[in-house]
């Protein structure tokens, strides 16, 4: 699985403030089944944004990795 997100939204005015926010996210995930009813899964993002309020800009990343059984 994978995703890409992106956003840019020039002038943008919030109570009273100007910022130009550039965002982009990048996802890939997957799965593995072990039996019929067990999985596991794992899933990484990363998250860029420029120009924003928190910060003036940041960076972000997740990794994710679980065990789902079905009863």
């Amino acid at each position: 699985m994978g995703s890409y997100q992106w956003s840019d939204a020039d002038g943008r005015t919030i109570a009273g403030v100007n910022y130009e926010p550039d965002y982009s996210i990048i996802g890939v995930g997957g799965t593995y089944n072990i039996s019929r009813r067990t999985n596991l899964y794992a899933g990484y993002a990363s998250r860029d944004a420029d120009g924003t309020l928190a910060g003036n800009s940041f960076n972000y990343k997740q990794f994710a990795v679980g065990m789902r059984h079905l009863f």
